[in-house]
């Protein structure tokens, strides 16, 4: 039987994903819910690699904290990341980090054409920060989509 929690997991991220387009920022709700998903999932499915998840967390903090500061990633994109790195072993964690940076390369191709394409008009009156021409890049679709890619053939083969 399939749990829901790995659809919501999912959820969780297509809804982060939608506000930091719509908002260009990633509010703490969807790391701390992907937090007690994660906790749930190892509740209901005794499966936790809980020393490695939170080696890794530390590591993405680590790592996020100085993306942070030298302004590469959005506070918000840190805490979704180390919240994610949970769910991830060290077996998982590269195959984890080149999917969310191949969907890093096309999501920013993509809103390079997008942007090019929309009307000033239609930009303003959305009033989509992530819309913006030469503005940043709402990476949070990055994480998302990547993430999803990465986990759904295992959760769902």
């Amino acid at each position: 039987m399939i749990s829901a929690i790995p659809l919501l997991l999912f959820a969780t991220l297509c809804a982060a994903a939608l506000q930091d387009i719509a908002q260009l920022r990633i509010s703490n709700v969807f790391p701390v819910v992907v937090i007690l998903l994660y906790i749930a999932n190892g509740i209901v499915t005794g499966q936790w690699h809980l020393g490695q998840s939170l080696i890794l967390f530390a590591i993405f903090f680590a790592i996020g904290l100085l993306l942070f500061h030298f302004n590469i990633f959005g506070g918000g994109d840190v805490k979704l990341l180390c919240a994610l790195a949970l769910w991830c072993s060290f077996a998982s964690v590269g195959i984890f980090l080149m999917s969310i940076a191949i969907f890093g390369g096309i999501v920013a191709l993509l809103f390079m054409i997008v942007r090019r394409l929309l009307p000033d008009s239609l930009v303003k009156r959305l009033g989509w920060p992530g819309l913006v021409r030469l503005g940043p890049i709402p990476y949070g679709l990055a994480i998302a989509a990547g993430t999803i890619f990465c986990f759904a053939p295992v959760v769902y083969s």
